[in-house]
């Protein structure tokens, strides 16, 4: 299968749009509606080893790693953020994706560079991974939040690349759906809850990893020797259904 095939991950995310802002909320808000999920482990609700914890309490409490303070100007909007990937648009998919993922790193402090790029040979933090709110399960990598809006708009960039046009409009539909459920009053949620980690050395014929997480939300992205998986995934819902 062709890395240009591998990264149309829009085919199993399509149901999702950005009506999710005008959903009923759940998951910790008011209005008691279930989630929504797609996970490529076909389980609805994963632990950071993957395994079925069976409920996704909406913890209010954020106790995750990565940086919780807010770094950035005001000025930057992911909703609104224009994200281009010309300057990186090279032969192929993965070293376009290898090109985004060097640029964002380029960006860091040197301590925001240890929380964000991890060993390739942590096998164990790679299998890390959870769809339930980033205040019940630490993720690896560091926080949207945590950035300043340079390195911001740069992580949209990795994810614009290794993302179909569909896939990223879907990943921001995550976004705003968490931010929907701030408005109800769930402290754990927020359209900047989401992680970015590097495993390894980004290039487009070594092994490496990119992990992009929050809540309902795992990409687990691998690449060894040029060749891209992007499994596991997991994109879910919550709020799931239209307002009255």
């Amino acid at each position: 299968m062709s890395t240009n095939t591998l990264f149309h991950i829009k085919s199993a995310l399509a149901a999702f749009t950005l009506i999710l802002i005008t959903a009923l909320a759940g998951c910790g808000g008011s209005g008691g509606s279930s989630s929504s999920d797609d996970s490529s482990t076909d389980t609805s609700t994963e632990t950071s080893t993957g395994t079925d914890t069976g409920s996704d309490t909406g913890s209010d409490t954020d106790n995750s790693s990565g940086g919780s303070s807010d770094t950035s100007t005001g000025d930057f909007d992911v909703f609104t953020a224009s994200v281009d990937i010309a300057d990186c648009q090279l032969d192929s998919d993965v070293a376009t994706i290898a090109c985004a993922a060097n640029a964002w790193l380029d960006t860091l402090s040197t301590d925001e560079l240890a929380t964000a790029q991890l060993e390739w040979s942590d096998s164990e933090a790679r299998t890390r991974w959870s769809n339930l709110p980033v205040g019940n399960v630490a993720r690896n990598g560091l926080r949207l939040d945590a950035m300043d809006d340079e390195s911001k708009e740069a992580a949209l960039v990795v994810a614009k690349a290794v993302l179909s046009d569909a896939g990223y409009e879907d990943m921001i539909a995550g976004f705003a759906a968490d931010e929907y459920l701030q408005t109800l009053g769930g402290n754990g949620y927020d359209k900047e809850y989401y992680y970015f980690a590097i495993f390894g050395y980004p290039d487009s014929a070594s092994d490496w990893m990119l992990q992009i997480g929050g809540h309902h939300m795992a990409y687990n992205i691998t690449f060894v020797s040029g060749d891209g998986y992007p499994v596991p995934h997991h994109l879910g819902a919550e709020p799931k259904s239209p307002l009255p």
